[in-house]
């Protein structure tokens, strides 16, 4: 199944619907039993997932429904999770050391222009990835049943500002995180089954200007989401909101890109006016063009 958030023409409100051949079906109009934002949704857990699914279901076998489709070209898209409970990103792991930072999650857009502080543009750099959002409570996740608290993922990337340093403190990475529109369930996603979990195969590149600039798949990790959720619950609980990515996949990030060039004047950061797209073929896209904060200010 897949589930998009739109901004509703008449009272300018979020509104979830259901996704299906560049359809949208209104989630309240299917069913008053379905909430109309994602994060009522995902804390409905099993009820409204379950009901969730058997609407796809008649949608895609021809049934008639209640809800109007939209057309998806004509509606303004948000992210499919705007107000995050948390965002936990994975900048390092193996499959015994996960090393992650808790990201703003109120920092969330969607498709559109970045608007950067002068900062930021000092070798302004992205972490493209893959995200996992928490659809269930669960405490101390062992790694045979994390993949079960798996409501849905997302096409991300986070913006670091490498002026701040290479691995980039609050101030350089806290600005934002770019979403794509549309939230798959699991069982929408290329997998195999492992000892350890579920390996999902997201096949993620970045293209700047239109030039192809990293590609990235997740096959060629060691480690699976639901050992990266075991590592992330140890000792505390996750929660139907929570978010956590993997950015960069495998490290790829325009920094590791730079440390492979001899000459610094071949160097690939970001800058204003550049055109970003990140694609995924199961996720969808995100699409940027940076512009410059009308706030000037400097702390560098």
């Amino acid at each position: 199944m897949k589930l998009i958030t739109y901004l509703h023409p008449r009272n300018e409100n979020e509104q979830l619907a259901i996704l299906v051949n560049e359809k949208a079906y209104d989630t309240h109009q299917l069913d008053n039993k379905l909430p109309d934002n994602m994060n009522d949704f995902l804390w409905g857990e099993d009820e409204t997932m379950a009901l969730a699914k058997a609407y796809d279901a008649k949608i895609k076998a021809g049934e008639t429904v209640n809800a109007k489709p939209k057309r998806l070209d004509q509606l303004q898209l948000l992210p499919p999770l705007s107000q995050p409970n948390s965002w936990r990103n994975i900048h390092h792991a193996t499959p015994q050391q996960v090393a992650y930072q808790f990201l703003n999650h109120n920092a969330v857009q969607a498709s559109g222009t970045v608007a950067c502080m002068p900062d930021h543009l000092k070798k302004l750099d992205v972490n493209v990835g893959v995200a996992a959002v928490i659809g269930w409570n669960g405490y101390n996740l062992r790694t045979n049943e994390a993949d079960d608290f798996i409501a849905g993922f997302i096409l991300c990337s986070v913006w670091v500002a490498r002026a701040f340093g290479q691995k980039a403190s609050v101030q350089g990475s806290d600005f934002c995180i770019s979403t794509a529109p549309i939230f798959v369930t699991p069982d929408e996603v290329p997998h195999e089954d492992t000892e350890a979990g579920k390996q999902y195969f997201f096949d993620v590149s970045l293209q700047i200007n239109g030039k192809k600039i990293l590609h990235s798949h997740t096959k060629e990790l060691s480690y699976t989401f639901a050992e990266l959720l075991t590592q992330c619950a140890y000792g505390t609980e996750l929660f139907p909101g929570d978010v956590v990515s993997i950015c960069p996949i495998n490290e790829v990030n325009l920094w590791h890109i730079n440390q492979q060039k001899k000459e610094k004047r071949q160097h690939i950061w970001l800058h204003l006016e550049d055109k970003m797209r990140i694609n995924e073929a199961t996720l969808g896209q995100i699409k940027h063009r940076i512009i410059r904060s009308d706030d000037r200010f400097s702390i560098i």
